[in-house]
């Protein structure tokens, strides 16, 4: 009867083991990935919009299926343009990306996140 359910036990222990590994692990990386996401993300802003000295997020906007967030570049007081962050559905998954326009309405460009 044990040979029966040893190999269910040693089966159930190693997934047990390796369940918690990866939790423990998910746990561990969750604040470092998160930082560096949005590190990532304010460096795209700086490189689509260098003149800018301030990026402000604006809260009341009306959310699509792609756009998830918008933000103000200002230099001073002055807007010269907005960044889109989106993510439009792509073969595998979301693509995460951030679209700059200027305050007269050209695209000034795309970053791929």
């Amino acid at each position: 009867m044990f040979e029966i359910i040893k190999p269910g036990l040693i089966l159930f222990a190693i997934s047990l083991v390796a369940s918690l590994s990866l939790g423990v692990v998910n746990e561990v990386t969750k604040a470092p990935i998160a930082a560096l996401e949005l590190q990532t993300e304010k460096d795209a802003q700086l490189e689509l919009f260098p003149e800018a000295t301030e990026f402000a997020e604006l809260i009341n906007f009306e959310k699509t299926n792609s756009v998830t967030k918008v933000v103000e570049a200002l230099n001073g007081n002055e807007l010269i343009g907005y960044i889109l962050s989106a993510e439009p559905r792509g073969y595998g998954g979301p693509i995460s990306m951030v679209v700059a326009i200027s305050s007269d309405g050209s695209a000034r460009g795309v970053k791929i996140l």
